[in-house]
């Protein structure tokens, strides 16, 4: 008798046992479930911003390392990199000339990420100094056609070189992350004294280590007559044609693809 006692003591206590193990496993399975459903979404949106944040970082490998460093930074806290192009009236940005591309195929790409804005100014380099202009210059990334055709037999070259160092220093001193990148305006047919003042604006940017758009390497050659297909008849300023080649050598600096 104390034999069949102790064999359904047995039995129930093993009863017991596994479904008190059920029990558990039952409550674990249902404390672990919430979790992961409120964790997977965070974690899937934090895996989704890294991988934009990383998209556009990429297209902006050709940009100067300071500048690519701004824009990280910004995009992080979420504001938009800033960038000024500005230049003579060459530019024709009032005539949907090349930076009204260049700006859309930014905005098209980095979305709100950049903001970009046209300066155009109709003086020359020492006009422009003289008024202050370059506290207007107030972006993360100036990309600037310094009034070199507008200097051309108006201004020395080296007092169109002493200008530019002044925009740089003035801007710099109270924005010292401003990144300047430097460009020439547009080819002139057969000029002699403007490509000397052009190779001498190239010099300056390399010797101050700044980024130098050498766009002229995409038109044709501007001692033939084939360069007037891309200028307006008074050559001061480019056509149609001339805004789309200028246009696509720096939207192609801007957006690496």
């Amino acid at each position: 008798m104390k034999v069949t006692i102790i064999s359904v003591l047995a039995i129930a206590c093993a009863a017991v046992l596994v479904l008190g193990n059920i029990h558990w496993d039952k409550k674990t399975t249902v404390a672990v479930g919430p979790e992961q459903a409120t964790q997977a979404p965070s974690e899937h949106k934090a895996s989704a911003a890294d991988h934009q944040t990383q998209d556009l970082l990429s297209y902006a490998t050709n940009w100067p390392e300071n500048s690519q460093e701004q824009f990280k930074q910004k995009i992080e806290e979420n504001q938009p990199f800033h960038i000024i192009i500005a230049g003579s009236e060459s530019l024709a940005a009032e005539n949907n000339g090349w930076p009204n591309m260049v700006k859309a195929g930014l905005e098209e790409t980095y979305g709100e990420a950049v903001k970009v804005d046209v300066q155009e100014y109709d003086m020359n380099s020492s006009q422009f100094v003289q008024q202050d202009k370059q506290q207007e210059l107030t972006g993360d990334m100036i990309i600037l056609e310094p009034f070199t055709l507008k200097d051309n037999g108006v201004v020395r070259i080296e007092d169109s070189t002493a200008n530019l160092e002044t925009i740089i220093d003035d801007v710099t001193a109270s924005h010292p992350n401003t990144e300047f990148v430097i460009q020439p305006p547009h080819p002139l047919y057969d000029a002699r004294f403007y490509p000397i003042q052009v190779n001498q604006l190239k010099k300056f940017a390399e010797d101050h280590q700044l980024t130098y758009l050498d766009h002229w390497s995409a038109w044709p050659d501007a001692k033939t007559e084939e360069i007037k297909d891309y200028l307006l008849e008074d050559q001061s300023a480019p056509n149609e044609q001339g805004h789309e080649i200028w246009a696509k050598f720096v939207e192609d600096f801007l957006i690496k693809k």
